[in-house]
């Protein structure tokens, strides 16, 4: 079933410690790229009125998890991109407006 999302359901995910580490390791990878990217940068800007928005739903370990690290075979950098491009399609999607 969780192939339809594009992540194989042979993917192995860490756990115990070694998950822990990955997911705490979103969030400095998301916050560098917040502030090293142009302020301008949409996706940057639809980060953080989803943020204003709905931040516990943003800020939900579901959402960060399941969403996003596992979409990314759980390699942090990659999923605190994809969690600006996903805000970027709700904002557009009106979501939070």
């Amino acid at each position: 079933m969780n192939d339809i999302h594009g992540v194989p359901e042979e993917l192995e995910e860490p756990s115990g410690s070694d998950l822990q580490r990955v997911v705490a390791d979103l969030e400095p990878a998301l916050d560098s790229r917040l502030v090293t990217t142009n302020p301008r940068r949409i996706s940057t800007y639809a980060y953080k009125r989803a943020l204003e928005s709905s931040p516990e739903y943003v800020t939900s370990s579901v959402f960060r998890l399941r969403r996003m690290l596992r979409a990314d075979r759980f390699d942090a950098g990659r999923a605190a991109e994809r969690k600006l491009r996903y805000a970027l399609f709700l904002v557009e999607a009106q979501a939070f407006w």
